[in-house]
């Protein structure tokens, strides 16, 4: 499978495209349909990244999301999509330099991992108003496996991928451990928001010069 993916055994890093073609391996070589929400669901907090653990250590289930959308880009080449339609709240995941469509394992995988994040960081489990997955339907037991893992309504061939969630649910609070001890981290993420702000800064600067010294040769040209 790796093979088929293109990827290497000894590589640690990997890029998007690497990463999406390991998504798609796996879902034309897995034995089961579910294993991109078995692999959310099982993944453990050793395995989290310091958005998540930051998110996972947040009072409520609000400012976990606030940091997971402030946060998440810092870790990998994804931004968390949240959006607000009435008693709605519309949560994605958005692959910045993904220029092909997004595995469907990877979606599954990471909805049933914020749920689970979610139901550890608060103690009750969290159920969504519906899934809406933008793909169709690829088997006739794939809404099963999908609702009696959420425990929601799955709907095909919408227009994105979305987790559905009640306003209310906002307000659930965490039970966040050694909160005090994970407060740390915000000194090193907010440092790398800085660093971000600052690089983008200087490449719209770059970018500009460029453009004045192109548009100087313009005027001499036709002058």
């Amino acid at each position: 499978m790796i093979a088929r993916a293109g990827i290497s055994p000894t590589q640690t890093t990997f890029s998007t495209s690497e990463q999406m073609a390991f998504w798609s391996a796996l879902a034309e070589f897995a034995p089961n349909r579910d294993i991109g929400v078995q692999l959310g669901a099982n993944k453990t907090p050793e395995q989290l990244n310091l958005a998540e653990l930051a998110a996972m250590h947040a009072p409520t289930f609000d400012e976990c999301l606030k940091r997971l959308a402030r946060y998440k880009r810092l870790v990998c080449a994804e931004e968390v999509v949240i959006t607000r339609d009435g008693d709605d709240i519309r949560i994605g995941f958005h692959w910045i330099r993904a220029s092909e469509p997004i595995p469907h394992l990877l979606i599954e995988c990471v909805f049933a991992a914020l749920a689970k994040l979610v139901q550890n960081a608060s103690n009750e489990r969290l159920v969504p108003r519906r899934i809406e997955l933008s793909r169709r339907r690829l088997s006739r037991v794939e809404p099963r496996l999908l609702k009696d893992h959420f425990g929601c309504s799955i709907e095909f061939d919408a227009a994105n991928d979305r987790m559905v969630l009640a306003a209310s649910d906002l307000a659930r609070q965490f039970r966040p451990q050694n909160a005090e001890r994970y407060a740390r981290l915000f000194p090193t993420l907010e440092a790398g928001i800085a660093k971000r702000a600052l690089t983008f800064t200087d490449e719209v600067q770059r970018h500009a010069q460029a453009d004045g010294r192109r548009t100087d040769h313009d005027r001499a040209y036709r002058a």
